[in-house]
């Protein structure tokens, strides 16, 4: 807390075996992932029955970010037939905003964000759509124009599409589809198309640190297949990706790497 304050006024009712907890939480001044937010506020119910917050919102300068989710319970268990609804707005966020909010390091991203979601149905076969967007920012310290993307969950089916990301280096247009059983979102089959245009070697910095001066002009046309399922061997439950299929081309033009010019590769898989 950075001379702030979190409060929490609320009640508790039934048995001590299955209590229901009621309230509403409110903090100020605070760092999350050493970034700062003014404020975050929330009306939460507990029970064996029900978890979920409603009524929230988090402000950070100019950033309004509202949201509710709600998931069904049984015996304080979230199972796969459980009711799920959640809905998220946010605007004039930093993309470094959601990704400290989500616990993870921020410090080599930023851009305007704005993002919207709207989630039903059960946890184990979602339904709904949503989309994000932010512009002129970086991406693990590449600069981008613009990154975008748009997801609709429907019967035992996730699909994103209309996702690019455009850079000074060129632009990648990504769509993937995702095909799951009704009772679980982590297992199922996976399908996903990427295609670049002419990418600029000597502009994509994540590449520039790993290899220095590499330089040449990138194409990339490819589909990619595989299958998620979950690996048990006794112990706790993780989940395994396996390829199932490849079919791209790709090309790379005036290839220069390691102080030596390679002239013009192509390759397909």
């Amino acid at each position: 807390f950075r001379g702030g304050r979190v409060t929490f006024t609320g009640t508790v009712m039934g048995g001590l075996s299955s209590p229901t907890v009621a309230g509403h939480l409110a903090a100020a001044n605070f760092q999350v992932q050493g970034r700062g937010f003014d404020s975050l506020e929330t009306d939460a119910v507990l029970s064996k029955n029900q978890a979920a917050i409603r009524n929230g919102s988090v402000t950070r300068g100019t950033m309004q970010a509202q949201f509710s989710a709600a998931v069904g319970l049984r015996d304080w268990k979230v199972l796969p037939d459980r009711p799920l609804a959640a809905d998220i707005s946010t605007q004039n966020a930093d993309l470094a905003d959601a990704l400290a909010l989500g616990g993870q390091l921020s410090d080599q991203y930023s851009g305007m964000l704005t993002a919207t979601a709207h989630i039903t149905g059960t946890v184990g076969n979602p339904r709904g759509a949503g989309s994000f967007q932010a512009t002129k920012g970086t991406l693990q310290g590449q600069p981008f124009d613009k990154v975008q993307a748009q997801f609709q969950l429907t019967d035992q089916n996730i699909a994103i599409t209309n996702t690019s990301l455009e850079t000074p280096a060129g632009r990648a247009d990504l769509t993937a589809e995702f095909q799951h059983p009704g009772d679980s979102v982590t297992t199922g089959q996976f399908h996903a198309h990427v295609q670049s245009d002419r990418l600029d070697l000597a502009s994509l910095v994540p590449l520039q640190r790993a290899r220095p001066n590499t330089a040449g002009v990138l194409q990339l046309n490819g589909d990619i297949n595989g299958m998620l399922s979950e690996n048990r061997n006794g112990g706790p439950s993780t989940l395994r990706f396996l390829l199932t299929k490849v079919d791209a081309d790709a090309s790379v033009r005036g290839l220069y790497a390691d102080g030596q010019n390679y002239g013009d590769l192509s390759a397909n898989a």
